[in-house]
């Protein structure tokens, strides 16, 4: 019988933390450690993670948030993160990365990296401060502080009500 030995293909990058927000790694964006990136075979050579695609397998990022992955293969290959390993409270700037190798083997696609906003983009307050009596109404606010020029798609933002306090309806209108 004959074997074929080929080099594997490897994809390789960083997951920081995006300070502001612009999607690169600038001097003091640190490496995030322990958030899950994940890569998968792109069948239909697409560049996005869709239904046909096949994840291969998973990585976490080391204490310096570098991963690499060395694949056997050839072909077109996504990777994206796990937003369930990420900090609470951050989002991705750049959530998909993709290789395609074509046919070749022993070749490294280096760069695929993937910055997070760090999780202080939200501010609440609550007016009045200071002592509250029963009764009185307290109105919390939400400040959004994103300046990225990144557009943020499918946030969802949920606060849990106090523990003894009653929402009221219809009091949530913006301003």
């Amino acid at each position: 019988s004959e074997s074929l030995l080929c080099a594997p293909n490897a994809m390789t990058g960083t997951v920081f933390s995006d300070e502001d927000g612009n999607g690169a790694q600038d001097p003091g964006d640190a490496g995030l450690a322990g958030v899950t990136v994940r890569l998968y075979r792109d069948v239909n050579g697409d560049g996005q993670v869709d239904g046909g695609d096949i994840l291969v397998t998973t990585v976490q990022t080391d204490a310096d948030g570098d991963y690499s992955f060395d694949v056997a293969a050839t072909g077109a290959f996504v990777i994206d993160t796990d937003p369930a390993s990420m900090p609470i409270g951050s989002f991705s700037t750049d959530n998909l990365e993709s290789a395609d190798f074509g046919a070749n083997t022993g070749l490294t696609d280096a760069g695929n990296d993937f910055g997070l906003t760090p999780p202080d983009f939200l501010d609440k307050t609550v007016s009045p401060t200071g002592t509250i009596e029963p009764g009185d109404t307290l109105t919390y606010t939400l400040d959004v502080n994103y300046d990225a020029c990144l557009p943020v798609t499918n946030l969802t933002v949920s606060d849990v009500i106090p523990a003894g306090t009653v929402y009221v309806g219809d009091s949530d209108t913006p301003e």
